[in-house]
C-alpha cells in the first residue's frame, strides 16, 4: 500500500530541524527502496524557510505507515505541529527518482482536496485528466490521488517542475478535475526534492 506523509512544522521549529536532521536522514535511509516521492515544503515568499515535509512510500498496511510517520524523528522531536497521513494510489508510471529535471526552474506541490461531497472522480473527467496530464510529463515529478482510509477518493497532489508559479498556475486552472469542480481550495506550495544531496544544493541547511 502506499501512503502519503506531511508533517507541517511549528513556527519556531528551525533551529530543531537543524539539529534532527542528520537523525531524520539516517531513519529515512531505511526506506529508500520504497520511498515514492519525498521533500520539503517551503515558503513560497522565502524558500530558504522550510514550513513541513512529505514523503509518500510503500508500506504493508496502516500500522507500518503510522510507524513510520510518528517514529520519524522530526515527529519524536516535536518539530511537527500536525501531521496528515492518507493512503495514496500513484497515477504515474515513476517515482521522483527516475525524474530528469530542468536545474534552474523551481518545483511546486499543488495540494487538491476533494470538494464537499465529492468521493469519486466520474469516469469521462478521470480519462480527460489523464490525457492533460500526459501532455506535461516531463513536468511531473509525481502525481496521485489522495484517498480515505475505506478507499474513497479524496483529491490529489501533484509535484511539478515549472518555469514560474504562473505556469504552475496555469496547470492546475487547466485540469480537468478542477474545472469540473472537484477540487476545494486547492493550494500551490514551493517545494523541492529531499535527501542530503538536495537539501545542501538548495541551501536549506543554513
Amino acid at each position: 500500500m502506499q501512503y502519503f506523509v506531511w508533517g507541517t512544522d511549528r513556527p519556531d521549529s528551525k533551529a530543531r530541524r537543524m539539529v534532527v536532521m542528520e537523525r531524520h536522514w539516517d531513519f529515512i535511509a531505511r526506506y529508500d527502496d520504497r520511498l515514492i516521492a519525498r521533500g520539503p515544503v517551503l515558503d513560497s515568499a522565502d524558500p530558504q524557510r522550510v514550513l513541513g515535509s512529505i514523503h509518500i512510500v510503500e508500506l504493508d498496511d496502516a500500522d507500518a505507515a503510522t510507524e513510520f510517520a510518528y517514529d520519524e524523528p522530526f515527529a519524536v522531536d516535536g518539530v511537527f505541529a500536525e501531521i496528515v497521513m492518507m493512503p495514496f494510489r500513484l497515477e504515474l508510471g515513476r517515482t521522483q527518482f527516475d525524474f530528469e529535471g530542468t536545474p534552474d526552474h523551481p518545483r511546486f506541490f499543488i495540494h487538491c482536496p476533494a470538494a464537499h461531497g465529492v468521493d469519486a472522480v466520474p469516469e469521462d473527467v478521470a480519462a480527460a485528466h489523464e490525457t492533460y496530464c500526459r501532455e506535461f510529463d516531463p513536468h511531473l515529478v509525481c502525481r496521485g490521488s489522495l484517498l480515505t482510509d475505506d478507499g474513497a477518493w479524496a483529491g490529489r497532489v501533484f509535484f511539478v517542475e515549472m518555469p514560474d508559479r504562473a505556469a504552475a498556475e496555469s496547470f492546475l486552472a487547466g485540469d480537468p478535475c478542477a474545472t469540473a469542480g472537484l477540487y476545494d481550495a486547492p493550494h500551490i506550495h514551493r517545494w523541492t526534492m529531499g535527501g542530503a544531496a538536495n537539501i545542501k544544493a538548495a541551501g536549506l541547511m543554513k
